[in-house]
C-alpha cells in the first residue's frame, strides 16, 4: 500500500535583511514642480503678451485714423487754397475784405481753411503718436522674450524648495 503523503505545513518563508536605496529620483514630484512653475511662466508671457498686442492695435488704429485726418484735410486745405489763387484775377477795386475769403467760406464762424489745417495738423499728431507706441510695443515684445524665456526642462535631482531650474538667475 501507498503511504499518503501529508501536505507540507510549514509557509513560505522570505528573509531581507537591510536595504539601503541611496538616493531615490523622484521624477513625479520634479514634474508636478516644474510643470507648475512652466505653467505660471507661460500666464505671465501671454498675459503681458495680450498687453501688447492691444497697444501695437491702439497704434495701428491711431495711424490710419492720422494719415486719413492728414490728407483729407490737407486736400481741403489745398482746394482753399487754390480756389483762393484762381479768383485773383477777378479781384477789381471794389472788392471788399469781406470778398476775398482768403481761408474759404465760414462754417458756424469758423473758416473752412482753418477747419481743414487744424485737422491736418491733429491728423500728424496722432500719427506721431501711434508710431511712438508701436515702436514702445515692439520693444516691449522683444523684452518679453529676453525677461520671461520659456524655462528649460528640468535638471535631475532639484528638490520642492529649489529653484526649478539652474543657471539662469532670478530677476
Amino acid at each position: 500500500m501507498r503511504e499518503q503523503q501529508q501536505p507540507y505545513s510549514g509557509g513560505a518563508r522570505y528573509d531581507v535583511r537591510d536595504q539601503h536605496g541611496g538616493i531615490i529620483n523622484n521624477a513625479e514630484e520634479q514634474h508636478y514642480y516644474y510643470n507648475q512653475y512652466v505653467q505660471q511662466v507661460q500666464q505671465a508671457r501671454e498675459s503681458f503678451l495680450r498687453e501688447v498686442a492691444a497697444t501695437r492695435t491702439k497704434a495701428r488704429v491711431l495711424v490710419w485714423l492720422g494719415l486719413l485726418l492728414f490728407v483729407a484735410g490737407g486736400a481741403v486745405y489745398s482746394a482753399v487754397i487754390l480756389r483762393f489763387i484762381q479768383r485773383i484775377p477777378t479781384f477789381g477795386p471794389d472788392t471788399t475784405p469781406e470778398d476775398v475769403e482768403f481761408l474759404g467760406p465760414e462754417v458756424q464762424g469758423i473758416p473752412v481753411g482753418i477747419i481743414a489745417f487744424a485737422a491736418a495738423g491733429i491728423g500728424s499728431v496722432m500719427i506721431l503718436v501711434g508710431i511712438v507706441l508701436h515702436v514702445v510695443a515692439s520693444a516691449r515684445r522683444r523684452r518679453v522674450d529676453q525677461s520671461m524665456p520659456v524655462p528649460p526642462p528640468p535638471t535631475p535631482g532639484y528638490g520642492p524648495y529649489q529653484p526649478p531650474y539652474r543657471g539662469v538667475s532670478e530677476r
